[in-house]
């Protein structure tokens, strides 16, 4: 009996062996089969969650911020005031070139030359078209133009009730132009006689004077008689670059720089016109930064190089205080 159930015990023990044998063998054969993809699913997890945490932030603090960098910034921050005007559709804007290199080339001269032919009639035209004075490179619009004037706001992302310098070509265009149809009879006003002197030492050149410009009055009559000002025989200044009509006065400069004149001349208009950079960034003095900052947002800019803005400011503005005598 005893050797019985020592030799059942046995069995027993023999056949939980390979039972744990087999159990062993199933396991292992599993943990085989899934061992390629389970843990190395879990690995590269791992090892990507720690190179994210101990790589990658000493590449942003070395990494140097390069141009693209600092524009993506600007646009993100929204450097154009949207509250002025929306931003221009990209256009194909029209680059005129023009060599002063040799200086040689006088207001004449330039008076047929075919680009500035071009620029002044799209200014005729109501386009807007970027230019060169002695101070710095100008963004023109027809200041009898409504619709093209605000075409500069929109240019410039500008707030639309900044008043805005007009520029003429010769003496005789302020009477014609900006003067008369507001004073209909010459001999009802005359320029002060500190005005006239000034103009005549420093003009034409970086000087620009306010002017009264009652025009409210001539409006008033043109609505009453229900004919639009632009079908008239007298154009005035329009509201754009008085404030948005907010002003009775009108800033007058003519530049001394001779591609500038002659573009005035060929246009038969006067011209309205800023510094031709968008809103917050430096004036531009070099054809080339007017093309970098305006290209794609205007009709065209005349491009003279480095050497048409010698002054490289802006112009000095005067307004004659009403106190004093004028005439004296």
């Amino acid at each position: 009996f005893l050797s019985l159930s020592i030799h059942r015990i046995t069995m027993s023990a023999n056949q939980h062996k390979r039972k744990l044998a087999s159990i062993a063998n199933d396991d292992h054969a599993t943990t085989s089969t899934s061992a390629p993809s389970e843990p190395a699913n879990k690995k590269p997890k791992t090892q990507s969650t720690q190179h994210n945490h101990t790589h990658q932030p000493h590449a942003i603090k070395d990494k140097k911020p390069t141009v693209d960098d600092v524009s993506n910034e600007v646009k993100a921050n929204h450097d154009y005031d949207d509250t002025c005007a929306s931003a221009p559709s990209q256009m194909d804007t029209k680059i005129w070139t023009i060599d002063c290199s040799s200086q040689s080339a006088t207001f004449d001269d330039y008076l047929h030359h075919t680009c500035l032919q071009s620029a002044a009639a799209a200014l005729r035209n109501g386009e807007l078209v970027a230019f060169p004075t002695e101070t710095v490179y100008g963004l023109g619009a027809n200041a009898f133009n409504n619709e093209a004037c605000n075409k500069i706001f929109v240019a410039k992302g500008r707030p639309s009730d900044n008043p805005l310098i007009v520029h003429i070509a010769e003496r005789a265009q302020l009477w014609q132009w900006i003067l008369k149809p507001v004073h209909s009879d010459a001999h009802v006003y005359c320029l002060p006689l500190i005005l006239e002197k000034l103009m005549d030492k420093y003009w034409p050149g970086p000087l620009s004077i306010i002017l009264p410009y009652p025009c409210q009055k001539l409006v008033e009559q043109s609505c009453d008689s229900k004919t639009p000002i632009s079908a008239t025989s007298t154009s005035i200044i329009c509201d754009k670059v008085r404030g948005d009509g907010k002003l009775q006065s009108v800033a007058v400069r003519m530049p001394c720089n001779a591609i500038a004149r002659a573009l005035i001349s060929l246009a038969q208009c006067p011209i309205a016109a800023p510094s031709a950079n968008t809103s917050g960034r430096p004036s531009p003095t070099r054809g080339q930064h007017v093309i970098h900052d305006m290209k794609g947002r205007v009709y065209g800019i005349v491009d003279a190089g480095e050497l048409a803005c010698d002054v490289g400011l802006e112009s000095t503005i005067i307004k004659l205080d009403d106190s004093h005598d004028t005439h004296q």
